[in-house]
């Protein structure tokens, strides 16, 4: 129930004037009373005088207890003052009182306050029952030349005391009635008198609340509520000149969002929307309610980045993380159906350690620019085709024909859960091996498709438009390298000068028939240093792309060859043990610095063919594996790791990466397993040897070819070239 301030202020007064009432009732009544008992006491000692002076004058001597004709005199005398007198001699016997007439049998009265009283200082006073109710006695000494002759005494019943008070306390009330009622009025008055300006306070501060800004408040008084009044104008009036500005200020910011070519607006702590936005967010996602949740506005965006959106907002109001963390977590850039926007996010009144009051989340539409770095990823990638065709036109023939392959493979078992590790293998490799060779068309597409598959938990599997976006770039890239390949049907044979010496040689040492076809039959064999030269000018440009400039790799073929077919998987692979030594082992010019190291890196491709079979090392001067924290990774995913064997099928197993983040190059745990699968493909096996701050060599041993079979009469042309040195 409200209660009004001008109910209050007069419950108040009345409250205060009537406890002073109470109090001065309370206080007069005790005062009344004494005054009362005090004015009775001059009554009876004046009287109790008279008798005294009365009964001096008759006597000769001490009253004797047997003089009976006093009696008269007394009750004469207490006759006219209508008081109870008595007269006692000094040892305390009552010799007359007014009231009785047999005084036989009365006890002395020596032992009684008024006369023990009297007998020390003169006067006594008590008050006390004698049988008869409460009476006060005063008792005086009758004394001649200093010789106490009795004692007289006079008392009155206590209610003769009541009876002046009560007359007195009525006066009072009386008194008090009439002063109540003066106190009510004058509490109603100042009531009023107080609650009459305050609400007009009141009302002038409603209407400004409700918008009326130039309403003033008229209130004539030299006090505080007369400042009140002057206050509360002044504040509307800089309140009204504040709105004003505001009004100008907003006119001129809806002006800026309305032109402005970002889309502005700001989440609340669930993601809805807030009403304030850019006429940008309307004109691209339709007008959005308030309310609306932000990754609700994305309808078309891919669901588990509309999750992320929705986990990311949830952890940034959270406080639990640094807010620069939470934030550079949400999502960047999405792809809403033919549309890519770009987000940026702001927190709106973050003060240090605490939550932010809202979200500004910044939208840009970067289709055009998308577009546009597309374009130029296309023409960059055509250079890079043109490059690749003058400077090793057989390696990017093998590049198409080994991805080409990878392609098909990807397309037929894109859905395949028994086949999906091979699936993921294979797309890693086409990623790394398209990157080296600068194709970012097949590159970056197979990255989205591993991000996405990542997003998804890591367990599902590519989906048929994976496959076809897939397919579909990689038929574009096919076709723009035919038009600067040409016909590239006709087989070559590389022939160096060291191979034709070697075969005049053998001429000339008379070799046997079978010999020389051995011989010749080697030449159809691919050389490995043309995969070493090739892989050597990838691996330098990948490091100058990561900021390793400076890498020397040496090449040791030591004139070894094998079957192109059969060993184009292990050299599609192989870029993945490159890329792993750039990016993994050998350290930034800095850090070898730091180390006591040369400043660039070295790196060795070597091969040897000997006792029946083919080494092929890859060895880095870097960092080395960090064995102990490969163990714990393959304790943790369940492997074996009591055993050096053990770890080193562990670093070669899907799923392991001793990468702690994700990149175009490496971090997907799948590009080591392409290389074991390559490996048992061609009933190899691998040796690896590491050291902390030393290095790593990685031996993949195969048996060695034989010598294959006559090949069918076709055209070829015979390729020499002078020895290669790296």
């Amino acid at each position: 129930m409200r209660i009004g301030l001008g109910l209050r202020l007069f419950a108040w007064f009345l409250v205060v004037s009537l406890a002073s009432a109470g109090l001065i009732v309370v206080l007069g009544d005790r005062t009344v009373r004494a005054q009362a008992s005090a004015q009775v006491g001059d009554r009876l000692t004046y009287e109790v005088t008279m008798l005294g002076q009365m009964t001096a004058s008759a006597l000769f001597g001490p009253i004797d207890p047997s003089d009976t004709a006093l009696g008269a005199s007394v009750k004469s005398l207490a006759d006219a003052v209508h008081t109870n007198l008595s007269l006692l001699t000094a040892d305390g016997t009552v010799v007359a009182d007014s009231d009785l007439s047999d005084l036989t049998g009365l006890p002395k009265q020596f032992e009684r306050p008024e006369i023990k009283g009297a007998l020390a200082s003169g006067t006594g006073q008590a008050v006390q029952n004698d049988g008869r109710g409460m009476r006060m006695y005063v008792a005086q000494t009758i004394v001649r030349d200093g010789i106490v002759l009795g004692i007289a005494r006079a008392s009155v019943p206590l209610s003769d005391v009541d009876s002046i008070a009560a007359s007195v306390r009525g006066q009072m009330m009386l008194g008090s009635a009439l002063g109540g009622a003066a106190a009510v009025f004058l509490a109603a008055l100042v009531s009023l008198s107080i609650l009459r300006p305050i609400r007009q306070l009141a009302d002038g501060a409603k209407r400004v609340g409700e918008g009326h800004l130039d309403h003033r408040v008229v209130l004539s008084r030299n006090d505080q509520l007369g400042d009140l009044a002057l206050t509360l104008n002044e504040m509307a009036g800089r309140l009204q000149t504040m709105v004003s500005r505001l009004d100008r200020r907003n006119r001129d910011m809806r002006i800026v969002l309305d032109t402005v070519a970002q889309g502005l607006v700001t989440v609340a702590k669930d993601g809805s929307l807030g009403d304030e936005r850019s006429k940008a967010i309307d004109t691209w996602f339709g007008s959005p309610k308030a309310g609306v949740k932000i990754w609700d506005v994305f309808r078309d965006a891919h669901p588990n980045v509309r999750i992320s959106l929705e986990i990311g907002i949830g952890q940034v109001f959270e406080n639990t993380l640094p807010l620069a963390l939470t934030l550079s977590q949400l999502p960047r850039r999405i792809e809403d159906g033919r549309v890519v926007y770009e987000l940026a996010y702001e927190a709106v009144d973050a003060a240090a350690g605490t939550a932010p009051t809202s979200i500004l989340v910044i939208v840009s539409d970067i289709t055009a620019r998308v577009h546009a770095e597309r374009s130029e990823a296309e023409q960059r990638e055509q250079m890079s085709i043109f490059a690749a065709v003058a400077k090793d036109r057989s390696g990017l023939i093998d590049f198409l024909r080994e991805t080409g392959k990878l392609i098909a493979f990807v397309g037929e078992h894109f859905a395949s859960d028994v086949r999906r590790v091979e699936v993921l293998r294979a797309l890693h490799t086409i990623k790394g091996n398209s990157s080296l060779l600068g194709m970012t068309s097949v590159s970056w597409l197979c990255h989205s498709i591993e991000t996405r598959l990542a997003e998804d938990g890591g367990t599902g599997s590519m989906r048929r438009a994976d496959s076809e976006a897939l397919e579909s770039a990689w038929v574009a890239l096919t076709r723009r390298a035919e038009e600067l390949l040409g016909n590239v049907s006709s087989a070559t044979i590389d022939v160096t000068a060291v191979d034709v010496a070697e075969l005049v040689s053998a001429i000339q040492r008379d070799e046997s028939r079978e010999g020389l076809m051995r011989t010749l039959a080697r030449w159809s064999m691919e050389p490995v240093a043309k995969r070493f030269t090739r892989l050597a000018e990838q691996g330098r440009q990948l490091a100058a792309r990561i900021g390793k400039p400076g890498i020397t790799v040496e090449t040791r073929a030591e004139g070894v060859r094998l079957p192109s077919d059969r060993f184009a998987v292990f050299w599609t692979a192989l870029s993945h043990v490159l890329r792993n030594a750039l990016d993994h082992g050998i350290e930034s010019p800095s850090q070898r610095i730091a180390a006591g190291k040369p400043e660039f890196g070295h790196l060795v491709l070597a091969a040897s063919d000997s006792n029946g079979q083919v080494v092929i090392e890859v060895t880095d001067d870097g960092r080395g594996i960090d064995w102990p924290r490969l163990r714990e990774m393959a304790v943790g995913l369940g492997l074996a790791s009591s055993s050096e064997r053990d770890l080193t099928d562990a670093l070669f197993a899907d799923g392991v990466s001793t990468r702690d983040e994700v990149s175009e190059l490496s971090g997907r745990g799948v590009g080591l397993g392409a290389v074991r699968a390559a490996c048992q493909q061609l009933d190899g096996h691998i040796v690896v040897e590491s050291a902390i701050g030393m290095g790593t060599t990685m031996r993949f041993v195969f048996p060695a070819p034989g010598a294959p079979p006559p090949a069918p009469t076709r055209k070829v042309t015979v390729s020499v070239a002078p020895r290669a040195n790296v």
